[in-house]
């Protein structure tokens, strides 16, 4: 349903993490359900592990983008 270049597209809206860098991204999963996910940089400790399920995509950079300006 969804295109590895449209994932690519729609994660490169997402804020880098503010405590680490790290980039958020969109994935699906085999149900083709969207997931907002973020994984810190290698070798760094970041508080922040996140992972969403999102109906949408704006859904999904309100979750992130928003939260991260309130970090």
């Amino acid at each position: 349903m969804y295109t590895k270049e449209q994932l690519e597209a729609e994660s490169k809206t997402l804020m880098r993490c503010p405590f680490c860098s790290g980039k958020a991204e969109f994935v699906t999963n085999k149900s083709e359900q969207i997931i907002l996910q973020h994984r810190p940089e290698l070798g760094v400790i970041c508080p922040t592990r996140y992972e969403a399920y999102c109906d949408t995509f704006d859904m999904g950079r309100s979750f992130w983008n928003i939260g991260v300006l309130r970090a």
